[in-house]
């Protein structure tokens, strides 16, 4: 995780959230939506942000893989571990 100081974090947490929310309200009228638009949602972040060149499109591979990376790690791991302690394990 990017860990970034509270002041930044405190920048951005209220427009984060207000994204979320509305996601989430797109969620509850037809929850098929949300990968869709979650997906416009970051692929338009990216397209403002970066240059089209390969430095910056190398950078945004980079970014999207440890993002991927990081949601595993603190999120989808921890998951698995109670689900294997709650079921049994596999192996």
């Amino acid at each position: 995780m990017p860990y970034i100081t509270n002041e930044q974090r405190d920048v951005l947490d209220d427009t984060i959230k207000r994204l979320s929310l509305s996601l989430l309200s797109t969620k509850n009228t037809d929850e098929k939506k949300l990968d869709g638009e979650l997906n416009y949602v970051i692929c338009s972040l990216i397209s403002n942000l970066y240059d089209r060149n390969y430095f910056s499109l190398n950078r945004v591979m980079g970014v999207l893989t440890c993002v991927q990376l990081e949601v595993y790690r603190r999120i989808i791991a921890p998951y698995e571990d109670k689900k294997s302690i709650d079921n049994g394990d596999v192996f």
